[in-house]
């Protein structure tokens, strides 16, 4: 399956264009893999979600679009490790 669909990741710029955060803890983006030309939302002045593509890189998509998703969890290792978000 992965390789052959895009996937939601969990980002938008829904609460203000210049920023993508992420969906769940509502941070602001540490890392970015964005396609050539991304992201799209920024010269269309529409709200975008993320989606990663087929090529692994990163596409700001209509929010309406449907897609498989990612989802995150916590580890229960045990570890006492501080979360990182990318």
């Amino acid at each position: 399956m992965l390789g052959q669909e895009k996937f939601w990741l969990g980002g938008n710029n829904l609460a203000d264009l210049s920023t993508w955060n992420w969906l769940g803890p509502g941070m602001p983006f540490g890392y970015r893999k964005w396609a050539k030309d991304e992201p799209k939302s920024a010269l269309t002045g529409q709200p975008g979600c993320l989606v990663m593509g087929e090529d692994d890189d990163w596409y700001s998509e209509d929010c309406n679009n449907e897609y498989f998703f990612v989802c995150e969890t916590k580890c229960n290792s045990g570890a006492t490790v501080e979360p990182i978000f990318i």
